[in-house]
């Protein structure tokens, strides 16, 4: 127990001070995410383009580099306390700033509820809401064509009988030994990805043990937070999983998808080298060139960064500093700082994998921060890993069939080379082949402004396109010598395609519209785009695709509020989701905003219909309107099922999901909900889950209906019959569409702690008082 409260203690120090270097870095400097200078620029292409080193010594001095720059890069404007007489300072114990940028109670009898089943599995069962055809999103529920439901809930692996509904049960719950994060099912070969990483230790049962035992399926347990557990699972037999492979990534998980049998996974590091920081010469070194600088900037305020950099005294410190970084690199082997994979072997022993040499680690030419994104691919069965790696500060990542993408928006990661010039905002994207051995690096491109999500991007007939927002801040001193500064926002859609040289080329572009704006949504159908930007009313912009070197911005239409998903409901019309226009259609208001269009005309898109759920004075939200996995839209039926909390001014609050029939004549019609208050109570009012002791009262006052956290939903038919399974990070119900307030079935899932009360260790289960209303769900 000690032990591991120190190794989280290590941990959490470690973390703090990558973060505390990174905040230090951005000292006293004027910047913002998205920073230029009146005489900014864009990095050009070929400085972006990746390099392969040849050996662990062109590595070795391309992280030296990148080092010195991050370290020594002057700011474009930045201001020191200077002494009021005189120029510089002397002495050193004044720290100048690095550069700008360094940085239940339900009916489960048989004939319960509506609707009879005539099958033993299901007729159809829907799929996770993925963005492209053919390639598979993870997440945290898959379902077979059996019915089976697969959950990863905490710490656990729950597999349920989920058909018929009225015999829902739990199959076999797995202690991960980790927290579950994410699920790939190939139900071709009824295989089982699992995805876990560590958490924080606590205690929920009512003896002390150990967190993590030998009976737990990832053991030893994870000390480190940045490692990813990939469990491999053949699952033709659900009640009795067999493991087939277990493998442990050094790196955090950050997406993923799976195609045909292969997985592929983006891992994020951060390299950190600790003989770097921390060793003492090193950083008097940096403190001595930054006090030169500020030297030289007091005694000529006006001077311009390219020549204090060229100052005789500023190159000298920044030499000493370089031969330094040299010195400590020198004593260490790159190759044994790359990110690595380990197996699990049948005994319980971890056994090292050939992963990554340092010619798999590509680099762009221009110096950057050393995040370091591993992508890595596998069968479903956890064999033939092959891997290849970047030094990146990527985040985002779009995948078609063949190819995946990797997304970088500068946000000061990169250094200019040159004459110190900050970036404009500008987004490198880098083209990689998915093959059976491992992924290949095929093409860099580069566009102005940033992506919001992976929904800004599609490939379609070999050509990229991409929606981005252009948004610059310019600084510049004034005649008085204080400091304006003016922004520009402004939107683009680009085409690119690849000129099978190692280049994404930019064919056809739509520049500047949705002027002071910023994108909120994009999708692509085919040969149309569609992008709403917002700033006080949503406007939804429609272009015509079908010539890439030609793009055309056809029409647009002004509406109240913004919308965050664009959901096809057939070739011509487009369901969204997003928030409602504040009083008076400006702004937005405290709900959530359904809406249809029609987009057959691209010169002259309709909305046909809007819902805003009634609140009475109160608020809704869900969590469809960020994450599209909570978005459910079962075109056979028409049927959209969405999570939902909806607090009334005065009401009962409701937590859990609304669905609803959506048609071209109506409009969206609520079929019903599904509420989640009766789990909410059972899991943490009547189990031994561990609450936070100043939020026992919730039980008693009716606060634990906000924790029902609705995340998820799926559904089932069998002839006639449509059934809704309605996730929460509670437990799963399962209703007939017909009459959803009565469930069919339901299941909870193992026990886990109150879920914002992280690194509380020693915990023991807290008596809860019975709630108000002899029993009943309580209400405000």
């Amino acid at each position: 127990m000690t032990h591991l409260r120190e190794n989280f203690h290590s941990a959490t120090f470690a973390v703090l001070t990558v973060f505390t270097l990174l905040l230090w870095g951005c000292g006293d400097s004027v910047s913002t995410s998205h920073n230029a200078t009146s005489d900014s620029q864009t990095v050009p292409l070929n400085a972006l383009a990746l390099q392969q080193p040849d050996n662990c010594d062109d590595l070795k001095n391309y992280m030296v580099n990148s080092l010195v720059e991050r370290y020594t890069t002057l700011p474009r404007l930045s201001y020191y306390y200077c002494p009021a007489e005189g120029g510089g300072t002397s002495g050193g114990d004044t720290q100048a700033p690095p550069p700008a940028g360094s940085s239940d109670t339900v009916n489960n009898s048989p004939d319960a509820g509506t609707g009879a089943t005539s099958s033993r599995s299901p007729d159809d069962v829907s799929d996770t809401n993925n963005q492209v055809a053919g390639v598979n999103e993870a997440d945290m529920v898959k379902a077979d064509a059996n019915g089976i439901v697969y959950v990863v809930s905490g710490r656990h692996l729950i597999i349920a009988k989920g058909f018929p509904a009225q015999e829902m049960s739990t199959l076999k719950e797995v202690d991960l030994g980790a927290h579950g994060t994410r699920l790939f099912l190939d139900k071709t070969r009824q295989r089982l990805v699992v995805l876990a990483r560590y958490d924080y230790p606590i205690y929920i049962a009512e003896s002390a043990d150990a967190p993590v035992s030998s009976d737990a399926l990832i053991y030893p347990p994870l000390q480190d937070w940045d490692v990813t557990v990939a469990i491999f699972f053949d699952v033709s037999n659900p009640q009795d999983p067999l493991m087939l492979d277990q493998i442990r990534f050094k790196g955090y998980y950050q997406d993923g998808r799976r195609i045909d049998d292969r997985v592929h996974l983006v891992l994020r590091n951060y390299y950190y080298p600790q003989v770097f920081y921390q060793d003492p010469e090193v950083w008097r070194l940096q403190q001595n060139y930054w006090q030169t600088v500020r030297n030289i900037q007091c005694e000529n305020p006006d001077a311009d960064p390219a020549a204090i950099a060229a100052n005789p005294a500023v190159v000298e410190a920044k030499a000493a500093f370089a031969a330094q970084v040299r010195a400590v690199f020198d004593t260490i082997s790159i190759q044994d700082e790359l990110p690595t994979a380990q197996r699990q072997t049948p005994q319980g022993e971890l056994q090292p994998m050939d992963f990554l040499a340092c010619s798999d680690i590509r680099h762009p030419q221009v110096s950057a921060s050393l995040g370091l994104q591993v992508i890595a691919s596998m069968d479903t069965d956890g064999q033939n890993v092959g891997a290849t790696a970047m030094v990146n500060n990527a985040w985002l990542n779009y995948a078609s069939q063949e190819y995946l993408y990797v997304a970088e928006t500068n946000h000061n990661w990169w250094r200019v080379m040159a004459d110190g010039a900050t970036p404009a905002s500008q987004t490198a994207i880098y083209k990689f082949a998915i093959s059976k051995d491992k992924p290949e690096y095929i093409a860099t491109g580069a566009v102005t402004g940033f992506a919001r999500n992976q929904f800004s991007f599609d490939e379609y007939n070999g050509a990229l396109r991409v929606a981005t927002t252009q948004d610059d801040v310019f600084y510049e001193k004034s005649g008085n010598g204080g400091l304006t500064f003016r922004r520009e926002r402004k939107n683009n859609m680009f085409v690119l395609t690849d000129d099978h040289n190692g280049n994404l080329s930019i064919s056809g572009a739509v520049r500047g519209f949705g002027k002071d704006e910023v994108i909120r949504s994009s999708r692509f159908l085919g040969e149309r785009g569609f992008v709403v930007t917002f700033e006080q009313v949503d406007p939804l912009f429609t272009f015509d695709l079908s010539d890439p070197a030609n793009p055309q911005l056809m029409g647009k239409v002004d509406i109240p509020g913004f919308s965050s998903y664009m959901h096809a409901y057939d070739d011509n019309h487009i369901i969204t989701i997003g928030r409602a226009g504040g009083a008076g259609g400006v702004g937005v208001g405290n709900g959530i905003q359904l809406q249809l269009f029609d987009v057959s005309d691209l010169t002259t898109p309709q909305r046909l219909h809007e819902y805003t759920p009634q609140t009475s004075g109160g608020w809704s939200w869900s969590a469809a309107e960020y994450d599209h996995k909570a978005f459910t839209f079962y075109k056979p039926a028409n049927l959209l099922a969405i999570p939902m909390q909806l607090t009334p001014e005065a009401g009962s609050i409701f937590s859990g999901v609304v669905a609803y029939e959506v048609s071209l004549t109506e409009g969206f019609k609520e079929l019903g909900r599904v509420d989640h208050a009766d789990l909410a109570y059972e899991y943490y009012c009547n189990s031994n889950v561990v609450l936070f002791p100043d939020y026992v009262h919730a039980c008693g006052d009716g606060g634990y209906l906000f924790w029902a956290a609705p995340r998820r939903s799926l559904v089932m038919t069998s002839d006639q019959d449509i059934y809704l399974y309605t996730l929460s990070d509670l437990g799963m119900k399962a209703s007939h569409v017909t009459d959803l307030p009565t469930a069919l079935g339901s299941i909870l899932f193992p026990p886990q702690p109150y879920p914002w009360w992280y690194g509380v260790v020693d915990a023991q289960p807290v008596p809860v008082p019975a709630p108000q209303g002899g029993g009943d769900v309580v209400v405000f």
